[in-house]
């Protein structure tokens, strides 16, 4: 599944961004969730951000709560005029 989910982020269009919004909050594995949840940051669609708050809110998983806080700061670091954001890495 982490395989198609890569793959919708270089389609990045709506659709995509959609069904990424989708896996994050309803996948059966946490895995798959923080994987689409660090793809919506790297995508950096800014009407992504209110699902991403969402998820560092509510999301049961921990790994999650965070990928989408750290996607939620690039996607606005790149969106203030800073195209270089720093990359989503994986949590140790």
């Amino acid at each position: 599944m982490t395989s198609a989910i890569y793959a919708l982020e270089i389609l990045s269009d709506k659709r995509a961004i959609q069904s990424l919004v989708e896996v994050a909050q309803n996948d059966d594995s946490f895995g798959v969730r923080r994987s689409a949840t660090v793809v919506l940051g790297e995508v950096g669609d800014i009407t992504t951000i209110p699902s991403l708050e969402k998820l560092e809110r509510d999301s049961p998983y921990k790994t999650v709560q965070k990928a989408a806080k750290q996607a939620i700061e690039t996607i606005r670091h790149r969106t203030q005029g800073h195209p270089k954001a720093p990359p989503i890495t994986a949590p140790k």
